[in-house]
């Protein structure tokens, strides 16, 4: 059985796709990362290749028609995969130049000065995953999801920008993770 789909310019088989995402993920990260390994930049750019192919098919609703775009799939801007995958990556970083997680006590209040609105849009974000994974769980609706992960890249990277650091780490990363405990 061959899969295709319907682009602006025809029809695709589902491996032509495929093989696509592939090569351009290849070269994006590769000017990315110049000196990354052979083998390496190959696992990366199947992880990248594949799940931007797989984001964009669960971010659309699927009672809408889409049209596969390869070039916004692989692209760094906007609601893709690779953008999730980015925001991930930056998370994971910065959490190991901080040393790990803090360590939380629960017995400790919220908050003990106000939050600056960076930190409470991140955190309030944040909060809101568990209702949005029970809701789309019960809707089966995973663009629902995928555009809160979305907020979340969005929240964080507005929260990362370099006025809100102190000595190369977020400055309320720590904050945040105690506040909400």
């Amino acid at each position: 059985m061959t899969l295709r789909f319907l682009n602006p310019t025809g029809t695709i088989r589902l491996v032509s796709l495929l093989d696509e995402a592939l090569q351009r993920a290849r070269v994006t990260v590769a000017e990315k990362n110049p000196d990354l390994p052979v083998r390496e930049l190959d696992t990366l750019a199947w992880q990248v290749g594949i799940g931007a192919v797989k984001y964009a098919d669960l971010a659309n609703s699927r009672s809408r028609n889409y049209v596969f775009d390869l070039d916004r799939m692989i692209s760094l801007d906007g609601n893709t995969g690779l953008y999730l995958q980015y925001a991930h990556a930056r998370i994971w970083s910065v959490l190991r130049r901080a040393g790990g997680l803090p360590a939380v006590a629960s017995d400790e209040p919220l908050s003990s000065s106000p939050w600056e609105p960076v930190e409470r849009n991140l955190a309030l974000r944040l909060d809101e995953l568990p209702a949005v994974l029970a809701s789309v769980s019960k809707s089966l609706e995973p663009h629902r999801l995928c555009g809160h992960l979305y907020a979340i890249a969005q929240d964080y990277t507005q929260f990362y920008e370099p006025e809100s650091t102190d000595a190369g780490f977020p400055g309320g990363v720590g904050l945040v993770i105690d506040r909400l405990g």
